[in-house]
């Protein structure tokens, strides 16, 4: 199992951050993540959430000059429930310089177990 560092980019409409560790597994991705509130310093509880690879529609992985992002778009908007922020219809997890590269060999390791897993139904 491979785990990776990540955070979201804006919580509470930007007044609070959010990091954690992504986890693959043979099931799919489980999260741990916490919320810095206001940048206050006061930290939540860490938090766990996981996606099966049958509830993800999509997975797209996007290099950048500075950071890396994937955009994990699910079958179900319920699951967007599960983490403090989403886009609108995706949940978006970015990836630091230095751990870009692990990232996208990562994203790419989970589309393929999820096109495998389509093709076994």
């Amino acid at each position: 199992m491979e785990s990776i560092p990540f955070y979201f980019d804006s919580v509470h409409g930007g007044l609070s951050s959010c990091a954690g560790l992504l986890h693959v597994t043979r099931e799919g991705l489980r999260c741990e993540y916490r919320v810095n509130l206001g940048g206050l310093g006061l930290k939540t509880d860490a938090k766990e959430a996981s996606v099966a690879l049958d509830e993800i529609e999509s997975i797209e992985f996007k290099r950048g000059w500075f950071r890396g992002k994937a955009v994990i778009r699910p079958k179900s908007l319920k699951l967007l429930d599960r983490f403090p922020t989403s886009g609108d219809d995706s949940i978006v997890l970015y990836f630091k310089r230095k751990h870009r590269s692990l990232a996208g060999y990562l994203m790419s390791e989970i589309a393929l177990k999820l096109f495998q897993s389509r093709l076994d139904f």
